[in-house]
């Protein structure tokens, strides 16, 4: 289904977008996890995502909201978006600053459940400092208890990811619902899709058998995001691990900074990435006009 927002038409994503979207990314370099063509299409079937280039700017929906303007935003785009009546999702801190009278006429919505987390590439896949004690003393214990090798996820490997998955949640798919339901659905889409969408990724065998995953992608010239870390809780550590691991090898690659997304107002996800140091947490604004 089509969208129109002030008479303009806004088509569906597909993979025939892609090297539009990877222009405006490139040319317009954004620090919000959101802002890939991957993490787009992965969660357009929560999302709905659609797009149309007004002015020579990228605008993008969310369930029929829109996101933040992606381009240049001249004069003209920003008086048609004074008589959108709605909100506008995922808006940073440099789109605040850059347009600030335009954001004036609406309601800024600031959240931390929203906000992404930003880490030193060199912190998590060293682990040094007292900061750290904890995440090596776990490491240890894991390795102690057992054996285990990381190498690349691939297509032998894919299989796996979905069966950590659900056995972290004790469920089976037909019994996920909400936010889970929909992050299984992501994982799957980008596990079909793993080269199309420019995805990399790791895998943590135990005696052979893989227990821990994480994929990642580029976001911008010195940082990569984290869509999916997840690990088997029996085995002591091996959350720890598959962090450093994927840290590694993003480091590796030549990237300063390690983006971890949201924590979504979860408890438990906040302390998890609390304890890991970030170095700072990247606003998602959301400009309201209600």
């Amino acid at each position: 289904m089509q969208l129109e927002l002030f008479n303009t038409i806004f088509n569906p994503i597909t993979f025939e977008d892609r090297s539009l979207f990877d222009y405006f990314f490139l040319k317009y370099p954004q620090t919000i996890d959101h802002y890939t063509f991957a993490s787009l299409m992965i969660w357009k079937h929560e999302y709905h995502h659609q797009w149309a280039v007004v002015d020579d700017t990228l605008l993008i929906t969310t369930q029929d909201q829109l996101m933040q303007p992606i381009g240049p935003f001249p004069k003209t785009l920003q008086e048609k978006l004074l008589s959108y009546s709605g909100k506008i999702y995922r808006v940073s801190d440099e789109f605040i600053s850059n347009y600030a009278e335009f954001c004036t006429h609406f309601r800024d919505i600031n959240s931390q459940d929203n906000a992404n987390y930003l880490y030193l590439a060199d912190d998590l896949a060293n682990l040094t400092g007292r900061k750290y004690d904890s995440k090596r003393n776990l490491i240890s214990q894991g390795e102690s208890q057992y054996r285990y090798e990381v190498h690349p996820l691939t297509e032998k490997c894919k299989p796996h990811c979905p069966r950590i998955f659900m056995d972290i949640g004790n469920k089976d798919a037909a019994e996920m619902s909400g936010k889970m339901k929909f992050e299984f659905e992501a994982l799957n889409f980008t596990l079909e899709h793993f080269s199309e969408l420019k995805q990399k990724g790791y895998v943590i065998s135990i005696e052979g058998r893989p227990a821990a995953f994480a994929i990642y992608e580029h976001l911008n010239s010195d940082t990569a995001v984290v869509h999916f870390e997840k690990a088997e809780r029996e085995y002591k550590g091996l959350y720890q691990l598959i962090n450093r691991e994927i840290a590694k090898a993003i480091l590796g690659e030549g990237y300063t900074y390690i983006n971890r997304e949201e924590d979504l107002g979860v408890p438990g996800l906040r302390k998890a990435k609390e304890s890991y140091q970030p170095i700072k947490l990247i606003n998602a604004h959301i400009l309201s006009s209600e």
